[in-house]
């Protein structure tokens, strides 16, 4: 077998004096701090909801900022309205997105992996989300593969990724196999049964010898049902609605992950990164139109130090492992990185549709909300070029054959 991955009393009156000077000089920049606190001018602000001990990570590789105009109290105001109402969507989007843990007065997706063969009654909203999941299930990404993520995510973040990869380690590609073929809907061990009668019902359905399996790969504290990568564009959407039907149109949100939503009222850019023998460069932007949304999806780390990524050869190929592997232990060919823009209203379909792209190379033809797409491709780092693709003519333009090169903290 192979290895197994784990985953003093000097000085008193001088002391007191200093104290006492440090003291005065707080409540001096405390008070300026009030003021220009106080005073609020035009122009852009970040948002962010307080602090919730029970979920202390639901704004987490979130951002949002808001384009104010008015008064100073008008903009006070206005602030306070507006987080309330992100406050409460980010937290509500993210207990109901969270498959590990349950609260109060939620049925999320923790409830359901918790208590498998159990139906419940669940939310209009909540229920929308499953529905939206089970529709994504394919082309790499099956909503039934927490135990498989998480035994990818395992490799992923240790220091020694390249010893457990599944292209050198013949006991990891057999795990992997076993929670591939387990994450399978057709295989009649797993599914999701949604009830749309007058009152949405959800319940996991798992089979005996479905537990015994995962218990016999030591994964019992996986999630069955877990969105995955899909999770922040579920979230985002769910914001964006509800910042939207507030009547908040003037601000944009991102995300850690490589997601940006122009609210139905602001503009501006999205910026396109790739890598060559110089390192991380903007290799372009494309216009951010009101109301439109991107996604980013990229093979290689970013920033220095960042975790979750790391290349391997096999047989003179190079494999590039990163987080957006979902259910599919290959890499996603010679794509480096791709952004695609759309001025439809979804992230989640956005998100598919690039995934799609990734492993094709190819744009389907029914993504009509699709205005632009970016991608660059790996080969000689000297000739590395990033292309457009037209989706109205079906060409691919060259943007940008020379790059500036980027500092990255």
């Amino acid at each position: 077998m192979g290895e197994e991955l784990k985953v003093s009393g000097k000085h008193v009156k001088l002391r007191i004096v200093l104290f006492i000077l440090a003291l005065a000089a707080a409540v001096a920049a405390f008070t300026l701090g009030i003021t220009s606190i106080g005073k609020k001018e035009p122009g852009y602000y970040e948002i962010t909801g307080e602090a919730h001990d029970d979920a202390p990570l639901y704004q987490s590789d979130f951002s949002f900022t808001y384009k104010f105009e008015g008064t100073s109290a008008e903009i006070r105001e206005e602030t306070n309205q507006i987080k309330s109402v992100y406050e409460a969507a980010m937290l509500r989007a993210y207990k109901l997105t969270d498959p590990k843990t349950e609260y109060d007065g939620f049925v999320n997706l923790a409830t359901l992996n918790h208590h498998p063969n159990e139906s419940f009654p669940v939310s209009e909203e909540f229920f929308a989300v499953l529905q939206t999941a089970m529709a994504l299930s394919g082309d790499g990404y099956s909503l039934y593969a927490g135990p498989y993520d998480a035994e990818w995510n395992n490799i992923l973040y240790i220091s020694n990724s390249k010893d457990f990869d599944p292209l050198a380690n013949a006991d990891e590609a057999e795990r992997l196999s076993r929670l591939l073929a387990l994450a399978d809907p057709s295989s009649g061990e797993v599914e999701l049964v949604l009830g749309d009668g007058a009152e949405k019902t959800a319940m996991l359905k798992t089979s005996a010898s479905y537990l015994e399996a995962i218990a016999d790969l030591e994964l019992t504290d996986a999630p069955i049902l877990d969105l995955s990568v899909f999770r922040d564009a579920v979230r985002a959407d769910i914001v964006r609605k509800a910042l939207e039907e507030a009547g908040y149109h003037n601000g944009y949100l991102s995300t850690a992950s490589g997601l940006s939503v122009n609210l139905s009222g602001h503009s501006g850019a999205y910026m396109f990164y790739t890598r060559n023998a110089a390192g991380i460069v903007q290799a372009a932007s494309v216009p951010a139109a009101p109301g439109s949304s991107s996604v980013t999806v990229r093979t290689f780390e970013i920033m220095k130090n960042e975790t979750g990524y790391y290349e391997i050869e096999k047989d003179g190929v190079t494999y590039r492992r990163h987080p957006f592997l979902l259910a599919d232990e290959e890499a996603f060919g010679d794509c480096l990185s791709l952004m695609a823009v759309t001025e439809g209203d979804s992230l989640t379909e956005l998100y598919q549709t690039v995934f799609q792209m990734m492993r094709t190379q190819t744009v389907p033809t029914d993504t009509t909300d699709v205005v632009s797409v970016l991608y660059s491709l790996a080969g000689d780092a000297e000739t590395e070029k990033v292309y457009v693709h037209d989706v109205l003519t079906g060409g691919d333009i060259l943007v940008l054959d020379r790059f500036e090169r980027v500092d990255v903290p």
